[in-house]
């Protein structure tokens, strides 16, 4: 069973094999051509008229529970993917941020990343800032690939971490984005721009660092257009966005203060206390966070940074979507199954009735109930997909073995 319950990153499924995981010397894996498994004649005869669930062959199991011969139901685990994710920090490296610029160094490998691997996730951390020692920035390991004592000549970047070193004021942080994703920087070490650091198919989740908000050429509608006009099939469009935006910046305080700011909340117009700087609320960033679903937190709380990291890593995992598929199971060893005979039936967590996923050849083929196998790959179509992600409490179950409606 792949019981989708808050949307964690690991699902199983449970998996019952009838007479199709029938014994075969070679131990392969039956394609996708051809007819019904073999032993299993399920839904109709071979002259059209109705079956009778499943035949006998080499033993089985019928569609109504009952047993013929001696096959007994066996259980493969699988699990559903979460989507890779992208996670973008933008910190602005003006003099006025060296306090903030500290602590984000302290807590981004210890109190971030350490939330996002263990939660399995395939990310990676980009980081548009200055490069350097005081309010510039260097990751050391294990994120970057080299101790920050002194900061090496140019970021030791690895596979999971990537510094794309210019500085950014407060004023040009969302220009900057734009102008910067295909721009070369100075040490050479992103001839493509940022844009080479990022991944087509991953949520992309922009974390931004700033004490202020002088005047600026974009507000947070222009930003958007610009971004997704970048490549939409990186960033998405305007009814199906693929990022997030997530703001650090001068507002005032929640109650605690280092509760954040919900999209559902108003934009905040005064500033935080506590910081030596001169500070701004943002309201072009904080509009983007509200837009896309991101958290907003006052950059006044850099002392506890710890805790506004670790709640920023817990919602990229909890809001990096599904991946609609999952590898095709692998049988016991000696068996094989016909993936002709795959079947899923989702539960909803309402209670409502169980409803059956039917398979069809291909994408091209999709009904708002069905899903397609391809290349052993187990592919939800758009509509089911949709509704499986949209369930957090719900279920799935794979049958297979007994012909159960694939329409060949």
């Amino acid at each position: 069973m792949w019981r989708v319950c808050g949307r964690k990153a690991r699902f199983l499924v449970t998996l019952l094999c009838a007479s199709a995981c029938s014994a075969d010397d070679s131990g392969g894996t039956a394609s996708n051509a051809g007819g019904a498994g073999s032993g299993a004649t399920g839904g109709k005869s071979s002259d059209g008229s109705a079956g009778t669930g499943a035949s006998s062959g080499s033993g089985g199991v019928m569609l109504d529970g009952s047993a013929a011969d001696a096959c007994v139901a066996e259980k493969l685990v699988a699990k559903l993917e979460k989507k890779p994710v992208d996670v973008i920090v933008l910190v602005d490296t003006s003099a006025t941020m060296a306090p903030a610029s500290a602590a984000v160094e302290d807590n981004i490998n210890g109190k971030f990343a350490s939330v996002l691997g263990a939660s399995n996730l395939d990310y990676r951390v980009v980081v548009l800032a200055g490069y350097g020692a005081n309010e510039e920035l260097c990751v050391s390991p294990p994120l970057g690939g080299a101790s920050c004592s002194p900061p090496p000549s140019v970021p030791a970047n690895t596979s999971q971490f990537f510094h794309y070193p210019r500085a950014s004021g407060s004023g040009a942080l969302l220009q900057n984005i734009i102008d910067w994703y295909n721009a070369p920087d100075s040490l050479g070490t992103a001839p493509n721009g940022w844009s080479g650091f990022v991944r087509t198919d991953s949520l992309k989740v922009f974390l931004i660092f700033s004490d202020t908000s002088s005047s600026s050429s974009i507000d947070g509608s222009s930003f958007e257009s610009q971004l997704l006009a970048l490549t939409p099939a990186v960033f998405g469009t305007a009814s199906a966005r693929n990022y997030i935006f997530h703001t650090i910046i001068g507002l005032g305080e929640n109650s605690p203060a280092t509760s954040p700011w919900m999209p559902s909340d108003p934009v905040v117009s005064s500033t935080c206390s506590g910081y030596s700087g001169s500070l701004g609320p943002g309201e072009p960033l904080q509009n983007l966070s509200k837009l896309t679903g991101g958290l907003r937190f006052p950059i006044c709380q850099f002392a506890a940074f710890d805790v506004v990291f670790q709640a920023l890593a817990q919602s990229v995992v909890t809001t990096t979507p599904l991946e609609c598929e999952f590898p095709f199971p692998t049988p016991p060893a000696g068996k094989t199954i016909d993936p002709n005979t795959i079947q899923l039936d989702y539960t909803p967590g309402t209670g409502g009735p169980t409803q059956s996923f039917t398979q069809v050849k291909s994408l091209a083929d999709c009904t708002p109930s069905s899903f397609y196998v391809e290349n052993q790959t187990i592919i939800l179509c758009p509509d089911a997909c949709t509704a499986v992600k949209a369930d957090s409490s719900g279920n799935i179950d794979v049958r297979f073995g007994c012909d159960v409606g694939f329409v060949k």
